[in-house]
């Protein structure tokens, strides 16, 4: 007899034990639920969850951009200048190229400045698409056009 009541308390207890179990689990969700929907009813926090999903317009211009603004402000036609980087360094901001027929020079860069014509561009602006650009535009002025570069050939 009390191995029937033991196994029926036992069953008893098993069943409660999932009840328990049954009705925490309700009250983390509900909980959750409740916090889920405080949290999107904030506008403080709608704002927050917006910039985060919401991708926004880069402040900075891409690097295309911001050399077609550059070269435009110089008053420089923009698709010769096209030509040329993708002549010169197939728009590779870290291009270089050995030249050993012009007494080794190296053309550096997404303009492919030459390290043995024009000294006064270090490496560091060279590999810059910001700094090289710029000196594109002086390079270009004093040239008066394009024909510091190799590819000035194919304009």
């Amino acid at each position: 007899m009390k191995l029937k009541k033991l196994i029926k308390t036992k069953s008893q207890l098993k069943g409660f034990t999932y009840f328990i179990t049954a009705y925490i689990v309700l009250m983390i969700t509900l909980t959750g639920l409740i916090e889920a929907y405080k949290f999107i009813s904030d506008p403080v926090k709608q704002h927050t969850m917006a910039n985060i999903l919401v991708p926004r317009a880069s402040a900075e211009p891409s690097m295309k951009e911001w050399i077609k603004n550059e070269i435009e402000r110089a008053g420089i036609d923009w698709n010769e200048a096209s030509k040329i980087i993708q002549c010169e360094s197939k728009g590779n901001p870290d291009a270089h190229a050995v030249n050993w027929s012009n007494k080794a020079g190296v053309d550096r860069g997404l303009w492919q400045i030459s390290s043995l014509y024009h000294k006064e561009v270090s490496n560091e602006c060279s590999y810059n698409y910001k700094c090289s650009t710029l000196e594109a535009i002086r390079i270009y002025k004093e040239w008066g056009g394009w024909g510091a570069w190799s590819c000035s050939k194919l304009i």
